[in-house]
């Protein structure tokens, strides 16, 4: 546990020192007169700087970030890997390795545990049994079908007003991390692909005034890296 901790410290320590004399010797190139005929790319894109130890600076740091990046993967620790990833990205945006290793990363968190629950009809909010983590992506794939009954009077019927955003019949998910009040209903639909805004557990619900006349269900699969 305490190597543990010594590698993150020393890990996170090489990349604030890489990062900031990288950006120290951004600094000292801006400050410098450009040269005649020199212009920024397409769309604003920065201009390769012409500085040898700058250059030597940014192989330097991307040679030993990938390559702690790499191990991350190898040992699918996704979480550290993600981290290597996004740090690479902040100081060298749009760098192609890092973009690629940062989609394998991702999709990797967002099948590492996967779920099929059964959505009924009629019944309210279910509990999916599934603790979402802040921050990991979540795949969400629903198939089936299901009748919608709503049988009134006179006076109609009344949408609750946390719903009334939604189709009726329409696949609805909620992340509860406190107060089940607190928290927003937001539409599935047949698919949906999200980042969990923050860990709480997963609750679906057929959207409708009053669920218990209705008949059918859902097969629903939750695909993320779940809290445990």
């Amino acid at each position: 546990m305490h190597r543990q901790i010594l590698r993150s410290v020393v890990i996170t320590l090489v990349l604030v020192w890489v990062g900031a004399n990288m950006v120290v010797a951004f600094q000292r190139t801006a400050r410098r007169p450009q040269a005649v005929g020199t212009s920024k790319g397409s769309k604003g894109a920065p201009v390769r700087p012409s500085d040898p130890r700058l250059v030597d600076l940014h192989r330097e740091f991307l040679s030993k970030t990938e390559k702690l990046a790499a191990e991350y993967e190898r040992k699918r620790d996704w979480d550290r890997a993600r981290e290597v990833y996004e740090a690479i990205l902040r100081l060298v945006p749009r760098y192609p390795q890092a973009e690629a290793g940062l989609g394998r990363v991702v999709g990797a968190q967002a099948t590492q545990d996967r779920k099929i629950v059964e959505v009924f009809a009629n019944q309210g909010w279910q509990n999916t049994g599934i603790v979402l983590s802040q921050g990991k992506p979540v795949k969400i794939i629903a198939s089936g079908a299901w009748d919608v009954v709503n049988r009134t009077g006179p006076d109609g019927l009344e949408i609750p007003k946390k719903m009334r955003q939604f189709k009726i019949g329409a696949l609805v998910g909620m992340i509860v991390a406190g107060d089940v009040k607190d928290a927003k209903p937001f539409l599935i639909g047949s698919k949906k692909e999200f980042i969990a805004p923050e860990t709480g557990r997963l609750l679906l619900v057929i959207s409708d005034v009053d669920p218990s006349d209705n008949r059918g269900k859902m097969a629903v699969q939750i695909e993320s890296t779940f809290a445990k």
